[in-house]
Order: structure tokens, then sequence, then C-alpha cells
């Protein structure tokens, strides 16, 4: 499948799930992109052409588990919002996702109350700087961080050691 998203997807209340992963399709996401999913518990964008930042109305979607946008081309940095669902797993690897010591890691300070987050794959992206302390206070239940091939650089906070089932 190829193009643009049709906008009609996104008018979709009773959408519960949408895996389109592994195609063509291409273009940004619309600003209001989440606000009329209040049903969607998977978002599957991954592998396709997408472009332009990660709406920030995803987090309208408040009963997403699942956020994969792995594998695009988004710009810019996470969005706070973002940090504000209760996910199982964030997938955005491969993508041009940047955060500096000056901003764009505030994402992970509102993961820090989601018990049941298991996977968060951040690697491929530009972030850079010091990796914040919030990492330390990810959910004990934290199986999977994948921080690698980013520009990160500094001191692991020590607290990482705190994330029991951590494995990868």
């Amino acid at each position: 499948l190829a193009g643009e998203i049709p906008p009609v997807l996104f008018n979709m209340t009773w959408l519960v799930s949408l895996a389109i992963t592994n195609n063509a399709f291409r273009g940004a996401l619309p600003a209001d992109a989440g606000a009329r999913w209040p049903n969607l518990h998977f978002l599957y964008l991954g592998g396709n052409q997408f472009t332009g930042p990660i709406p920030a109305s995803l987090a309208q979607a408040s009963n997403l588990q699942v956020l994969s946008l792995a594998n695009n081309s988004f710009t810019g940095q996470v969005p706070l919002e973002i940090g504000k669902l209760c996910l199982h797993e964030l997938e955005l690897s491969n993508n041009e996702l940047t955060a500096t010591d000056a901003g764009g890691w505030e994402f992970l300070e509102g993961l820090t109350s989601c018990s049941s987050l298991y996977e968060i794959s951040l690697d491929g992206n530009k972030f850079a700087g010091a990796m914040p302390g919030s990492i330390a206070r990810l959910s004990p239940q934290l199986q999977k961080l994948n921080l690698g091939g980013n520009g990160i650089s500094g001191v692991i906070p020590q607290g990482i050691g705190n994330i029991a089932g951590l494995q990868t």
C-alpha cells in the first residue's frame, strides 16, 4: 500500500487497532491525529515513509497501550504529552527524533508513572547529551530499554539498577 493515509481514517472513533506497518505510506500525520480515537489501543505505523513531527494529539487516544512509529522519518522532539499515556510499549526506533541536555527528554518523566510499561525503543535517532535521571525511575516491570545508535554521552544514572525487570 502506498500514498497518504486517507483523512477519514482519523475520524473512526470506534477503531481499536490500526496496523499498517511495512508499506509505502508517506506524508505527515495530521496535527489532530489522535483526537478522535478514544477507543484505540494499538497503533502500528512502523516501516513507512512518514515525516514531520509526532503529533502531540496522539496522547488524546488515552486508551493507547502500544505506540509503534519505528522505521519512519519523524523529526523533532517526542511530545511531552506522549509521556502522559500509560503505555505497555513505546517503539520510536530509527527516526530523526532529537533530544539534548537542553530539552527533549521530558516525555520520559511522564512515563515513570506507567507501572505496566515493559518496552521502550528509542534506538537509531539523534538523542544526545546526558541520559536523564528519570530513566532510573521507570517501571520496575520494564524489560527492554533500547537507546543504541544515538549520541548519548555522560554517566548512566545509578538508579537504573532499580529497574528489576530489565533484561535488554
